[in-house]
C-alpha cells in the first residue's frame, strides 16, 4: 500500500515538472484569480469608407423593398452578404450569377454571404418585385 502510494506520488511529481517542460509559462505566471485579472476595454475602431480600401467581406442590407446600395465593386475573391432587414417581407433573390440566388425565401436577419471569384458584372433583383436590383462589380 505504501509502495502504490509512494510510486503514484512520484509518477504525479515527475509528470507536473514534465509538463512545466512544455508550458513553462503557467510556472512563471503563476494563477491569476478572477478578481485581480485586469480587465480589457475593447474598443471598436471606426474605419471610414475611405479608408478601407480592400475589405474582405462587404455587407449589403435589403429592406424588403429596396437595396441599402445599388451598386457594388467588390475585389475577385472577397466575400458579399446580403442580410434581410425586413420583419414583414423575405428576401428572395435571383441573380446571374447562382451564388448570389438565394435557395429559399430568407426571414428576418438571415443573409447570403458568398465568396465571389468570377470577374464580371452581375445583376441581382428580387423575385417579388423585379425593379428592386443591384448591380455587383467583380474586378
Amino acid at each position: 500500500m505504501k509502495r502504490t502510494v509512494l510510486i503514484a506520488s512520484i509518477g504525479f511529481i515527475g509528470g507536473f515538472l514534465l509538463h512545466s517542460l512544455f508550458l513553462p509559462d503557467f510556472l512563471t505566471n503563476g494563477v491569476i484569480f478572477l478578481p485581480r485579472a485586469p480587465v480589457q476595454s475593447i474598443q471598436k475602431d471606426r474605419i471610414n469608407d475611405s479608408e478601407q480600401t480592400d475589405p474582405l467581406l462587404t455587407k449589403i442590407a435589403f429592406n424588403g423593398s429596396s437595396f441599402e446600395r445599388t451598386n457594388v465593386t467588390i475585389e475577385s475573391s472577397r466575400y458579399i452578404a446580403i442580410v434581410n432587414m425586413s420583419e414583414n417581407e423575405t428576401m428572395d433573390l435571383r441573380s446571374d450569377l447562382a451564388n448570389l440566388q438565394t435557395p429559399r425565401p430568407y426571414g428576418y436577419g438571415e443573409e447570403l454571404r458568398t465568396r465571389l471569384d468570377k470577374k464580371g458584372q452581375f445583376l441581382i433583383w428580387s423575385a417579388k418585385n423585379p425593379q428592386v436590383r443591384m448591380l455587383v462589380t467583380v474586378r
